[in-house]
């Protein structure tokens, strides 16, 4: 029996404060959906996707599994989202082939988005994060992935996200921004502390490990894949394209002065390092 994609898309019926949408829909809806997907299936795929910075499009569910799994889950959407009185679209999994152009990088790419999808889940369960907790946590993830690329490749892996997150702003945004980053890099590690505990971060990295390892072996480019997946997983935290700028150019600015990186990850002894390449 082959796997099949389930896709679904969940309209804000308000039409106003997607983000709100977004996070009820993932706190009251989502996590059920994913353990019973699990329990039947523990080799399955799953994404989801909120709506842009704008406001954009609408929250996405992707699930990838055996009919009779994915039958009984479109029964169990179907009656969580009548009972809130919410809309749900049924759609067809369309294959982002033009972007990750082989089957194979394509595979790996889904493995990535479900290790995300799961990790932003767990984050978001008790409400959307704040500022402060965005900007810790862009820090820390950012600083985490991008230690799987080649030392030599870290500092213009890391300007790429300082060059998507900053090309909106004007001139003088932007350099408040790299001030404000440079400010960042020399103050103490661990100054903030990260959500999420160590054991929840230790899985979520190990799985990163391993998507890459394989991608790695099987000459997928990496490098690329985990651009992208830093910058899928920060859209699914509700981390800004800005924030995920501050917090490049607040590891690059440490790494080039060699001071520590102003993780909070010093108060996690668990949490094992990535190794570069």
């Amino acid at each position: 029996m082959n796997r099949q994609w389930l896709f679904v898309r969940l309209p804000n019926p308000m039409q106003s404060r997607p983000e709100t949408h977004a996070i009820r829909v993932m706190t009251t809806m989502a996590g059920g959906l994913v353990g019973h997907l699990r329990a039947q299936d523990p080799d399955a795929l799953w994404e989801f996707r909120r709506p842009n910075a704008a406001g954009q499009g609408d929250l996405g569910l992707w699930f990838h599994s055996f009919e009779p799994v994915l039958k009984e889950l479109e029964r169990r959407l179907l009656a969580h989202t009548s009972t809130y009185n919410w809309p749900m679209i049924s759609g067809t999994y369309a294959p982002e082939t033009a972007k990750y152009q082989t089957p194979h990088t394509l595979r790996i790419a889904h493995r990535l988005a479900t290790r995300s999808s799961s990790f932003a889940l767990e984050l978001l369960l008790d409400g959307a994060l704040d500022a402060a907790q965005r900007q810790s946590l862009a820090v820390a993830h950012l600083w985490q992935i991008s230690r799987l690329v080649p030392e030599r490749e870290q500092s213009a892996f890391l300007f790429h996200f300082w060059q998507f997150g900053a090309a909106g702003l004007d001139p003088a945004d932007r350099a408040q921004e790299a001030a404000e980053a440079d400010a960042r890099a020399a103050a103490p590690a661990g100054a903030a502390r990260v959500p999420g505990d160590a054991a929840l971060w230790e899985c979520y990295l190990s799985s990163v490990r391993d998507a890459v390892a394989t991608a790695r072996e099987d000459g997928v480019p990496v490098n690329f894949l985990l651009y992208d997946h830093v910058l899928l997983t920060h859209e699914r935290l509700g981390i800004p394209a800005r924030t995920g700028a501050r917090a490049a150019r607040t590891i690059r600015s440490a790494l080039a002065a060699g001071t520590p990186v102003p993780t909070p990850f010093t108060s996690f002894p668990g949490v094992m390092p990535l190794q570069s390449a």
